[in-house]
C-alpha cells in the first residue's frame, strides 16, 4: 500500500505541466463588463444559507472566482481549501487533508448534504467536481452547528452552481488531461449543466508505442497501465416559480493503474510484484429546495455506488462494493420573532459485499509495517448498515447583540453495538459593537467506525463510536473599511479513538488532543488584495491499546503561514503570488537494524518523534482577461510554482540495509500556462 501511494506522488512529480486551456463564455454585455477579478479585489457575494449565523467560530469560505486568482490551485477551485488557516496537506501530490489536528477520514465532503466516495483523483492532480459547476466551498474546522454528523474533524461542503437559462460553456486543453463543460436551457423554466474530464496521457504513451515502460528506474517500478482517471458532473435544473427549484444532480469518478514494483524485493520480499488498482463512486441525487417568506426546504434523495478492485502482488486482492442510498431533509422557520428554527432528518442505508485476501493494510499511525510476516486472511462477506438521524436546532436572538445557536444530533443505528447517541451542540455570539465580535462553540462530534477495521478477521465487527469534544474560541474585527482580521482558539479532545489491539486487532481503546490557534487577515484596497494567515497546532494521540502514552500525530504541523498577495493594473491584468511556509512533517527515524531470517529489520525510535526539514514555497502568477466580443473572452495565466526551486521533502529514502539512500521530494520548480 506505501509502494501505492509513492508511485501516485511520483506520478504528480512527473507530469504536473498544464500546456493550455481554451476558456469561451457566452455571457451578456453587462456580465462581461463586471468581471476583472472583482470578486477578489471587492467583497464578493457569498451565498448566505439561511440557518448560516456569521461570526460564529471557524468558518471559512471562498467562491469560485477567489479561489482561482490563487497561485497553485492548477484551475481546480476546490485545490484552494489547501490555502485555508487551519488546513494543511503534508504533500503538494496529495488531496488528504488535516484539520485542526484531525485525519483526513475524520471529516467529511458534501455537496449540498449530498456525499461523494472521494473528493480527489489519484496523486491529488485535480477533484472530482467539475470547476464549472462550483458556485463555493464552505469549510467548517471546528464546532460546526448539528445540521453536520458523523465527522468527528471538519466539514467540506460544496455549494453546487445550479445552471442558468443561458447558453454557456468552456474547453480545457492540458498535458495530462482535458475537460469541457456546458450549460443550456431547457425550454423557459428548465437548464442542464454538463461537465466532464478526462486523463490521456494512458491514451498518448499507447499511441507511441509505449503502453508499458519505466516509472522509476530507482525503485525499479514499470507501468502496464499508466495512472489514469476520468469524472463527470451533471445538474439539471427545473423551477416552475421562484418559490422551488427541483434538481438532478449526478458525480461520477473513475481512477484506474497498474504498476509492477520490485523495490522492496529485500525489505519486505512479499511485497513486491504488481499492483493494480481500478476505484471510482457514482453519486445520484434528486433534491428540491423551497424559498418562502418565513421558510426555508432542502429535501434529497440519493444513490451512491462505490467501487474498489486492487490486486497486490501474488494473488492478494480487495473486492468491495458499497450500494449507499439516503434520505435528507432540512426546514428552516423564520416566522419567530428572535428565533429561527432548524430541524431535519438523514436516513442512510450502506449494504457493502466484500471479498478481500489480504493481511489488515498499513497505518500511518505504524511506521513499523511489515507485509511479509503479517497474518493473512480471506475474507467473504457482506456488512449493512442503517443510521437514522434527527437533528434539531434553534437560533435564538436574546438581543440584537447576542445570539444563542443551540441543538442536538440524535442518531440510532441497527450495526451490531453501536445502537444510539445524543450529540448536544452550543454556540454564542456577542456583538461587541458595530465592528467587533467575540463567539464561542463547543458540542460533541461522533463518528461511526467505517473501512476495513469494522470487517472480521482484518478488523474487528464490535468497534463503537469514536469520540470529539469540541471548545472554540473566536474574535473578529472589522473597524477599517476594507480590512478583516480574525483570530479562533480551539481545542479538540478524542475519546474511544480506534486503535490497534494485539487481542481484537482494533478496539476503541485510544485518546487524544489538538489544541491552537488560527488567525486570518485581510485587506482589499482598490487594486491591491493582500491575505495572511498563521496556525499554531498541537497534537497527540495514543497508537495501541497497550500503550496510553499520547504521541505526537503524524500530521501535526505545529508552524503554517501563508501569504496571498495580488494586484490588478491596467484593469483586465492582475498578478498574484502565494508564499507558503509550514514546519516538516512528522517522521519516525531508523535508529538501528537487527536481524530476522536472513533479513535485516529496522529499529525505531519513538513515533513521530522526528521532523522532516521545513516546507517553503513561492508561486507566482499573471493572469489577464480580453474581450473578443460581446458573446466572448480570452482568459489566459502564466505561473511558475515553486519559484525558488526549495527541495521540499516528503520522505526519507532507505536502502536494503536501512542505511539512508536520499530522500522524496515534492515539487520542484514548474511552469505553468493556461489559456
Amino acid at each position: 500500500m506505501r509502494v501505492l501511494l509513492g508511485l501516485l506522488c511520483l506520478v504528480q512529480l512527473t507530469f504536473g505541466v498544464d500546456l493550455g486551456s481554451v476558456d469561451v463564455n457566452a455571457q451578456t454585455q453587462e456580465e462581461l463588463m463586471q468581471e476583472g477579478f472583482s470578486e477578489v479585489f471587492e467583497e464578493p457575494e457569498y451565498f448566505e444559507g439561511v440557518d448560516r449565523v456569521e461570526s460564529m467560530p471557524s468558518q471559512k469560505r471562498v467562491t469560485t472566482k477567489e479561489a482561482m486568482f490563487i497561485p497553485g490551485v492548477q484551475g481546480d477551485p476546490i485545490k484552494s481549501i489547501q490555502s485555508l488557516s487551519g488546513v494543511t496537506s503534508l504533500n503538494d501530490s496529495t488531496g488528504e487533508l488535516f484539520i485542526y489536528g484531525s485525519k483526513p477520514e475524520e471529516t467529511i465532503t458534501t455537496i449540498n448534504y449530498l456525499p461523494i466516495g472521494y473528493l480527489f483523483h489519484a496523486g491529488g492532480l485535480h477533484s472530482v467536481v467539475s470547476p464549472d459547476a462550483i458556485e463555493q466551498i464552505d469549510a467548517y474546522l471546528a464546532g460546526f452547528d448539528a445540521t453536520y454528523g458523523d465527522a468527528m474533524g471538519g466539514v467540506i461542503n460544496i455549494t453546487p452552481k445550479y445552471p442558468q437559462d443561458e447558453y454557456k460553456g468552456y474547453v480545457h486543453l492540458g498535458l495530462y488531461d482535458s475537460s469541457f463543460g456546458v450549460t443550456a436551457p431547457i425550454g423557459d423554466k428548465a437548464s442542464i449543466y454538463i461537465g466532464a474530464r478526462r486523463s490521456y496521457f494512458d491514451l498518448v504513451l499507447a499511441a507511441i508505442g509505449r503502453a508499458s515502460g519505466t516509472l522509476s528506474e530507482d525503485t525499479n517500478t514499470t507501468y502496464t497501465e499508466f495512472p489514469n482517471y476520468y469524472d463527470a458532473t451533471v445538474i439539471a435544473k427545473y423551477a416552475p416559480d421562484s418559490n422551488n427549484i427541483f434538481s438532478a444532480e449526478l458525480i461520477t469518478s473513475h481512477d484506474a493503474l497498474d504498476i509492477y514494483s520490485q523495490s522492496n524485493k529485500a525489505k519486505d520480499p512479499e511485497a513486491v510484484g504488481q499492483i493494480k488498482a481500478d476505484y471510482g463512486f457514482t453519486t445520484v441525487g434528486a433534491r428540491h429546495q423551497g424559498y418562502y417568506r418565513d421558510y426555508e426546504s432542502n429535501t434529497l434523495l440519493y444513490y451512491k455506488h462505490q467501487r474498489d478492485d486492487v490486486r497486490l502482488f501474488d494473488g492478494y486482492f480487495i473486492d468491495t462494493v458499497s450500494h449507499e442510498s439516503g434520505f435528507f431533509h432540512k426546514s428552516t422557520f423564520s416566522q419567530f420573532d428572535s428565533h429561527k428554527l432548524v430541524g431535519g432528518i438523514e436516513i442512510k442505508n450502506t449494504n457493502t459485499p466484500s471479498e478481500l485476501n489480504i493481511s489488515t493494510p498499513p497505518s500511518p499511525d505504524n511506521p513499523d509495517y511489515d507485509f511479509t510476516t503479517e497474518e493473512k486472511f480471506y475474507v467473504n462477506e457482506t456488512i449493512s448498515t442503517t443510521f437514522s438521524t434527527l437533528f434539531l436546532e434553534d437560533i435564538f436572538s436574546v438581543t440584537d447583540k447576542f445570539v444563542i445557536r443551540y441543538g442536538a444530533r440524535f442518531n440510532y443505528s441497527n450495526y451490531n453495538n453501536l445502537n444510539s447517541y445524543i450529540d448536544p451542540r452550543l454556540s454564542l455570539l456577542y456583538r461587541l459593537d458595530s465592528s467587533n465580535n467575540l463567539s464561542f462553540a463547543t458540542g460533541i462530534y461522533t463518528q461511526a467506525p467505517r473501512g476495513y477495521r469494522v470487517v472480521r478477521d482484518v478488523g474487528n465487527p464490535y468497534l463503537g463510536y469514536e469520540r470529539a469534544e469540541h471548545y472554540v474560541l473566536h474574535y473578529d474585527n472589522s473597524y477599517f473599511e476594507n480590512i478583516t482580521f480574525n483570530i479562533d482558539g480551539f481545542y479538540k479532545k478524542y475519546q474511544d479513538l480506534i486503535v490497534e489491539d494485539s487481542t481484537s486487532r482494533f478496539s476503541n481503546s485510544g485518546a487524544g488532543h489538538a489544541y491552537g490557534i488560527d488567525t486570518n487577515l485581510k485587506i482589499r484596497y482598490e487594486n491591491y488584495y493582500l491575505y495572511g494567515a498563521y496556525t499554531y497546532m498541537n497534537a497527540k494521540r495514543s497508537l495501541e491499546a497497550s500503550d496510553s502514552t499520547l504521541y505526537r500525530f503524524y500530521g501535526e504541523i505545529p508552524h503554517t503561514l501563508q501569504i496571498i498577495a495580488g494586484k490588478r493594473f491596467w484593469k483586465n491584468w492582475a498578478l498574484s503570488t502565494r508564499v507558503n511556509y509550514r514546519s516538516g512533517n512528522p517522521y519516525t527515524r531508523v535508529i538501528g537494524t537487527y536481524s530476522d531470517n536472513a533479513r535485516v529489520r529496522p529499529i525505531y525510535e519513538d513515533p513521530f518523534n522526528s521532523r522532516l526539514p521545513d516546507y517553503f514555497s513561492l508561486n507566482v502568477k499573471v493572469s489577464q482577461e480580453i474581450k473578443l466580443s460581446q458573446n466572448e473572452s480570452l482568459e489566459w495565466s502564466f505561473e511558475i510554482m515553486n519559484l525558488t526551486n526549495n527541495d521540499n521533502v516528503t520522505n526519507v529514502l532507505y536502502d536494503d540495509d536501512y542505511n539512508i539512500k536520499g530522500y522524496r521530494k515534492q515539487l520542484p520548480l514548474l511552469p505553468w500556462f493556461d489559456v
